[in-house]
């Protein structure tokens, strides 16, 4: 075997170790998605929660499933998650959103 077709095949087999570490991280990032996903939309389901506690969660779920759409990565809209800490931003009523919580769930 040449030496040009050694180092082809020790190129081959270190892309196919990166892009399984790659699919081990992203396995990882979507578990983590899935678990921060769900607290999100249990905070916005809580209705002893404040206003701004629920707009927010709202928010979160937006921004980071937009990061999701845009990168198609699980990685990636954690990424986005971790930037925005819980509480920050303006919290003031947008055109779209739940305004008043307790009228939204009644029946």
């Amino acid at each position: 075997m040449g030496l040009s077709r050694l180092l082809g095949i020790r190129l081959c087999l270190l892309l196919s170790l990166v892009a399984s570490a790659v699919h081990a991280d992203e396995t990882d990032c979507k578990t983590s998605f899935i678990r921060w996903m769900l607290v999100q939309h249990v905070r916005f389901a809580d209705r002893s929660a404040s206003v701004q506690s629920r707009r927010q969660a709202e928010r979160s779920i937006d921004k980071v499933r937009a990061a999701y759409a845009q990168e198609n990565s699980f990685c990636g809209a954690m990424a986005v998650a971790a930037r925005q800490p819980p509480g920050t931003g303006d919290l003031s009523a947008r055109q779209g959103e739940i305004q008043a919580f307790s009228q939204a769930f009644r029946r």
